[in-house]
């Protein structure tokens, strides 16, 4: 499945993933299992895979709560957030040959693809925000944001902390008192430069 890259191959890829999209849009039960049987596996590509899915499917319609139940949001957000944990024993130091045979190491996809599906969830309101607040989840997006190395996170994490200080008063109350500010504060400091004005304007 993640073989190495190749134009043909990429291009099957692609055309199946659409395919795979756009079927489980029609199909809550197909989806429900497919996600839930490749989440909750103890192989590393197979939790990737139905990371990467599972963000595909909330990203394919302008209202993602017609793909992706907000109950079926709120269950799994709680296993979303241990993908955060930098010192989680769920991260593989496995790697995978990416499309420009680089070699990729599977902790850091999950970090981003889990970042991206939980700035979606925000976005949504609802159970999701208690949960991520009373489960450490803002303390997890900050250390993850501070200690990765790769811009992708970076920007993941901006957002997903923006989303969270604008869901509510005590969600902003929570970030300002997890330090959040500062580490933002010095990140600008040292990155300035090469930030694009997106991010610019969501960090200030």
């Amino acid at each position: 499945y993640w073989g190495v890259p190749n134009k043909s191959l990429e291009s099957h890829r692609s055309t199946i993933g659409n395919y795979i999209i756009q079927y489980l849009q029609e199909s809550q039960r197909v989806k429900d299992c497919f996600i839930n049987k490749y989440i909750y596996s103890d192989k590393p590509w197979k939790q990737l895979t139905a990371l990467m899915l599972y963000r595909k499917l909330l990203c394919a319609n302008d209202n993602p709560t017609t793909i992706v139940s907000p109950t079926f949001n709120a269950e799994l957000t709680p296993y979303l957030l241990t993908y955060l944990d930098i010192n989680s024993p769920i991260h593989s130091a496995e790697t995978f040959v990416g499309p420009k045979s680089e070699s990729i190491n599977f902790a850091s996809s999950m970090h981003f693809e889990a970042l991206w599906i939980l700035t979606n969830i925000i976005a949504e309101g609802g159970k999701p925000i208690d949960i991520i607040l009373n489960h450490n989840g803002v303390a997890l997006i900050r250390d993850l944001f501070i200690y990765s190395e790769k811009p992708s996170i970076h920007e993941q994490a901006i957002w997903a902390l923006s989303n969270l200080a604008g869901e509510s008063v005590i969600a902003r109350k929570k970030v300002i008192e997890s330090d959040c500010v500062m580490a933002l504060y010095t990140f600008m400091q040292s990155t300035f430069g090469t930030l694009s004005p997106d991010m610019k304007r969501i960090i200030s």
